[in-house]
């Protein structure tokens, strides 16, 4: 009994003491924010000792040293509210129950404890960094303030709608990142989250990074200018003009160094003028096309630059007619073209050269200005050849090639040249001469044709429009000698030199002359003047024959040459009768004898007509004296001579001087027999002189 009763005693006792035994302290404890709220939640398992609750302790923030509690009941979770982001907190609990007496609360030992963050995210921030984009990666900043993050998504919004999502690892304040494998000058929207572990924050506001171009397409490059100062290029870009920043301008003497002579050209031009390069030298070109990216050369072309030359030489040298006189002549042309684009054959000076005839050289005689067209040369003599060259000038002093042109000066037409004749035999049986010449003058008006019995004496014959050089003698005696000249006339300048003069032209005799007739007698004083007509164009003489004795006999009075018509026989006595006859002769024969003419002189002969010609023969003057017994002092007389042929060569108008005597010059005249023939309207008297 007593066993039993201590061993009651005991159990009493130890139940006792136990009732007064705090729980045990809870286990399993473990907490863990709700998602990314300001909660905890806390989880244990439920500690022996009968608790009937448990209490929560955790740290408030801001506080070190106090925490605060939370009484729960029976439960094996816990969540804790209200809590401050970016904390943190350490948990621990204590199970309780009430003593024995329910006077007093019996708390267990602390739990572990749990460290807990309460992680706050925040948006981030989100910059473009352009400066270190290329054509295909972006870069970009991330800045973020929160301090919990575990890392970061990425979307990245191509123009195309197409999303690319990427994550980061957790950054500083600011870190930079890179998105490669885009396109080139695109933009692309970006916004950023921060994460802790799985789960996410809200989205930043979007940024717009935009990669760079590609490097720009080549240029197509060609020359547009060649010239001694400049070299003009030009270039095209097919397409992507608009990737083009700028262009650089390259030049090279080898095709191997290059050298820069443009280094940021303008994008917006196609062209560039090298105002470097070296007349006639090779050089090679090329353009770069350049951006952000990278740059592209162009092909290469090589430009041999022009070099200067001689300008070219003026045309269509011409001597102005209407300005042309007997003493200037003024040459006009047209200036050769002049390269405006590049003065290469600038011209600078116009020369004219003079051709000198002593020396035959080309003398400068004029300096004239890159733009006149005419030159005028004064003083010089009439029909003079002037012979000129013109040459230009560059600026860089090459002389053109000459251009030469001639002209003569205003004056008498040119002698004509070559003369000759041609005899034949017309249809009516009369010898003529057909003449023909070298007309050697372009100005003339007209030709004077003249024709001769000697080679100093000479008639016009014919007067012949300008430009023919041929005539046909129709008029010609048989065993007559003719000589030919002919000249050029102009109505304003007057005629010019005679031609070579043709002959002697003769024509042979075919048969005897015709018989002259018409024979008449007149007494003139102690004179008998014998007239006659000329029926024959071929005797080559007239024999004059007279007879004292009524025709018994007859005696030769004269023989006179062709053509004569009048005879005057002053070797006659008054009171005779005399009877005259006269016939033509030639080689061929003699004409019969003209009928008989018979005069008986009457009275005393005058004395009017017994003036005397001395010397005779003469040289080249002579005298004709005792005029006033055939006229008065001061009267006007007709004096003609005439040649053997019995053609006028000299007729002018005398006067008797005070000595009563008639002075007469006769140069030029050849040796023969002249008749020398007085008149004065009613009186006319020849006498005969011998030419030495």
């Amino acid at each position: 009994m007593k066993k039993l009763i201590t061993f009651l005693f005991i159990v009493f006792s130890f139940q006792s003491a136990f009732s007064q035994l705090p729980p045990a302290k809870p286990t399993g404890v473990s907490a863990a924010q709700v998602a990314l709220s300001n909660s905890i939640a806390v989880n244990w398992t439920s500690s022996t000792g009968s608790p009937i609750g448990y209490k929560v302790y955790y740290r408030k923030p801001g506080t070190t040293t106090r925490y605060d509690s939370v009484r729960v009941g029976l439960v094996n979770t816990r969540t804790l509210t209200g809590l401050t982001f970016n904390d943190q907190y350490k948990i621990y609990l204590r199970a309780f129950r009430l003593n024995t007496a329910g006077t007093d609360t019996l708390y267990s030992a602390k739990s572990d404890s749990i460290t807990v963050t309460v992680v706050g995210l925040t948006a981030p921030q989100v910059f473009s960094e352009p400066a270190t984009n290329t054509s295909t990666t972006a870069f970009y900043k991330i800045t973020d303030t929160n301090q919990l993050e575990t890392g970061f998504e990425v979307e990245i919004v191509a123009p195309n709608g197409i999303t690319t999502i990427t994550n980061q690892g957790s950054v500083s304040t600011s870190t930079i990142f890179s998105q490669n494998n885009l396109l080139p000058k695109t933009t692309y929207t970006i916004r950023v989250r921060a994460k802790y572990n799985t789960f996410a924050g809200p989205w930043s506001a979007p940024a717009y990074m935009t990669t760079l171009k590609d490097a720009p397409p080549a240029p197509s490059l060609s020359e547009s200018n060649n010239c001694p100062t400049f070299v003009g290029l030009a270039w095209t870009i097919a397409t992507r003009s608009e990737d083009v920043e700028y262009f650089i301008v390259q030049r090279s003497f080898d095709n191997n160094t290059w050298e820069t002579i443009a280094p940021t050209y303008d994008p917006i031009k196609r062209d560039y003028f090298d105002n470097g390069p070296v007349p006639g030298k090779t050089i090679y070109y090329r353009v770069v096309s350049a951006n952000i990216s990278g740059s592209t050369a162009s092909n290469i072309i090589s430009v041999t630059v022009k070099n200067y030359v001689a300008p070219n030489p003026v045309a269509n040298i011409l001597s102005d007619a209407t300005l042309k006189t007997n003493s200037t002549l003024v040459f006009k042309w047209t200036n050769g073209a002049i390269d405006a684009v590049c003065n290469t054959n600038k011209r600078d000076e116009i020369i004219v050269f003079l051709k000198n005839a002593a020396t035959g050289n080309y003398d400068i005689f004029k300096r004239l200005t890159p733009f006149e067209t005419s030159v005028t040369i004064t003083g010089l003599s009439p029909k003079q050849l002037v012979e000129i060259e013109i040459g230009t000038v560059s600026d860089k002093g090459i002389l053109s090639p000459k251009i030469r042109a001639s002209d003569k000066t205003a004056g008498p037409p040119d002698a004509p040249s070559n003369m000759f004749f041609v005899s034949y035999v017309n249809a009516t049986g009369v010898t003529a001469h057909t003449l023909e010449w070298k007309d050697n003058s372009a100005d003339e008006d007209y030709f004077v044709l003249e024709r001769g019995f000697t080679t100093s004496t000479f008639m016009k014959m014919a007067v012949l429009k300008a430009n023919l050089n041929k005539f046909d003698d129709l008029n010609t005696e048989e065993g007559v000698i003719y000589y030919y000249r002919v000249k050029g006339g102009s109505v304003k300048e007057g005629e010019g030199a005679y031609s070579n003069i043709v002959g002697p032209v003769i024509t042979e005799y075919t048969k005897p002359s015709h018989t002259p007739w018409g024979l008449k007698a007149k007494q003139n004083g102690l004179k008998v003047d014998l007239k006659w007509v000329d029926d024959s164009m071929r005797e080559e003489s007239y024999i004059i024959e007279k007879s004292q004795d009524e025709g018994a006999s007859f005696s030769i009075v004269a023989t006179l040459q062709r053509n004569f018509t009048m005879y005057t026989d002053e070797n006659v006595t008054a009171g005779k009768t005399y009877l005259y006859r006269i016939k033509a002769e030639n080689t061929k024969g003699s004409s019969p004898w003209s009928k008989l003419e018979r005069i008986t002189l009457t009275g005393s002969a005058s004395t009017n007509n017994t003036y005397n010609i001395y010397p005779n023969p003469f040289v080249q003057n002579f005298t004709i004296s005792k005029v006033e017994d055939f006229a008065s002092f001061g009267e006007e007389l007709n004096l003609k001579i005439y040649n053997s042929s019995n053609n006028v060569i000299l007729q002018t108008k005398v006067k008797i001087n005070l000595e009563g005597d008639i002075n007469v010059v006769a140069p030029g005249l050849q040796q023969g027999i002249y008749t020398i023939v007085l008149e004065n309207g009613t009186k006319k008297s020849s006498k005969r002189v011998l030419k030495l």
